[in-house]
């Protein structure tokens, strides 16, 4: 969030797209970010990856599905006419 805070304040920078992320690294900070700050659209993408626990323990992702659904919860609460995007 603190990154994209300074970015939003750079004179003549227009857009700021925060494009891929990984699910356990997209905070609640950073969705404040995209939902309060003008030049950050509002464009989300996360990769999923999979869609099935033991898929994702073997591949050592450290989030399950529900996890993942839960982030996703919460980006559409707070920003609720974002567009979300992933990678399998």
């Amino acid at each position: 969030g603190y990154l994209l805070a300074q970015l939003n304040d750079v004179a003549g920078l227009e857009r700021i797209r925060f494009l891929t992320s990984h699910p356990s690294f997209f905070t609640d900070e950073i969705i404040h970010a995209v939902a309060d700050l003008p030049k950050v659209c509002e464009h989300i993408n996360l990769p999923v990856q999979a869609g099935d626990d033991e898929v994702l323990k073997a591949m050592r992702r450290p989030y399950t599905r529900q996890e993942f659904k839960d982030l996703v919860g919460r980006i559409r609460d707070i920003v609720p006419h974002s567009s979300l995007a992933t990678d399998i």
